[in-house]
């Protein structure tokens, strides 16, 4: 566990995302999701195709003894819909159950979760699910199945 990979994104895989500013204690400054679930339907020769994934937040997998180590609590999912029809290309997101992570945490994370959650509602949240669908869109199918 820890290994960084490269290649598709699949159930069961971690993300770390380093958000600017401070991060929370339990994550040493990243915040930890995981894949929960992953969808497509149509083909490269249809009119339509679409890739769903869903995100929960989790504690650091590199310490399995520790707290949430995100800004939202577990109960939240982020589901990211990548949609193709014909020629064109939309994505959105869909956040569910989002609520600051201000159980068993310390008053620097407290502070820091109600701050983060409250921006990310207000949309300033964006630019980092830009990084991510860019990154998507971006896949260079040669590196398919390395791991590092």
């Amino acid at each position: 566990m820890g290994d960084e990979l490269f290649g598709l994104a699949a159930e069961g895989f971690y993300i770390s995302i380093d958000l600017p500013g401070p991060g929370p204690d339990a994550g040493d400054g990243l915040e930890w999701v995981m894949i929960e679930k992953t969808a497509t339907e149509g083909s490269n020769k249809t009119a339509e195709e679409y890739l769903l994934m869903t995100v929960r937040p989790v504690l650091d997998p590199r310490k399995p003894d520790a707290t949430v180590a995100h800004f939202f609590q577990d109960v939240a999912t982020n589901t990211l819909i990548i949609r193709r029809d014909g020629r064109n290309i939309r994505a959105g997101l869909h956040g569910r159950n989002e609520t600051p992570n201000n159980a068993d945490v310390d008053l620097h994370d407290k502070i820091r979760n109600t701050t983060v959650a409250l921006l990310a509602r207000m949309g300033l949240s964006g630019p980092q699910w830009k990084k991510l669908v860019e990154g998507l869109f971006e896949y260079d199918s040669s590196e398919k199945g390395k791991t590092a």
